[in-house]
Formats: C-alpha cells, structure tokens, sequence
C-alpha cells in the first residue's frame, strides 16, 4: 500500500513538473547557453544529457529491482560505472569553464 502511494506521488511529482516545464511557468530559458551570450555551450549540453541519462538509468535499475527494493526497504546502488560518467561529465563541464574563462 506505501509503495503504491509512493509511486502514485512520485508520478504526481513528475507530471506537476512536466506540465509547468509545458506550460512555462518553469523557465528553460538560458539552461544550454554560457553566461552573457545565446549560444549553446557544449560542456552545458554534454552535462544536460549525462544528468538525464544517468537518472534514466537508476530509475530503469529500481523499476528493474522494484520487488527486492520493496522488501529490504532500501534503495539500489548506484553502479560505479554511472558514477564514473557522471563525475567525467561534471570534470568536461568544469574544464570547459576553466578554458573559456582564459
């Protein structure tokens, strides 16, 4: 029953937040693009797709694992192969910052 509940508010969640990023009310505007220009930063984007990539991930892992996550009350652990993506990913965005800053 908490588990339904649970999955019940996270969709919840997750289409209150679909629907403003729709609707406008959460802006995107400026997420892609370096400070004081409108071009796309590439280190930003990589950075974007990395996070959405490395969620899609474990959340894939814990729909996956749903009944053993159910019964040991526990969430899955984060393979260190997304660990090592994600922590890649956020040393190409800061690199990229650190060269365009020179």
């Amino acid at each position: 029953m908490i588990a339904a509940l649970l999955m019940l508010w996270l969709f919840a969640v997750a289409g209150i937040v679909v629907f403003r990023l729709l609707n406008g009310t959460i802006t995107t505007c400026g997420l892609l693009s370096a400070s004081g220009n409108d071009s796309v930063s590439p280190e930003r984007a990589q950075l974007l797709v990395a996070a959405v990539f490395s969620a899609g991930a474990y959340a894939a892992r814990a729909i996956e694992e749903w009944p053993r996550f159910v019964s040991e009350r526990s969430l899955p652990e984060i393979p260190p192969e997304l660990i090592s993506i994600f922590a890649g990913s956020h040393i190409i965005y800061l690199m990229g910052k650190v060269v365009r800053r020179n």
